[in-house]
């Protein structure tokens, strides 16, 4: 019997369906390219994943840096000028 990883992303065929709702399915053997390839491919994707997590956690932390430093700038400068009538 053959197991897989959780998302493991491989074609396959359906054979039959049974009414208990029990799918048999068939798939090709795949050769050590194949896996290795599928591998590579996986990890250079997470890679590719992390570092837009990374990069948009950077644009976030820069727009609001800025954000908040506008804010400040503005509430400071009222507070200075205060009601005069």
């Amino acid at each position: 019997m053959n197991y897989l990883k959780l998302a493991t992303v491989l074609w396959v065929k359906v054979v039959s369906v049974d009414d208990g709702g029990k799918i048999e399915l068939i798939y090709p053997p795949s050769d050590r390219k194949t896996k290795a390839k599928t591998a590579k491919n996986q990890n250079h994707k997470s890679k590719n994943r992390q570092l837009a997590f990374e990069d948009k956690i950077s644009r976030f932390m820069k727009d609001s840096d800025e954000k908040l430093a506008s804010l400040n700038k503005n509430m400071n400068a009222k507070r200075r000028s205060g009601n005069r009538y």
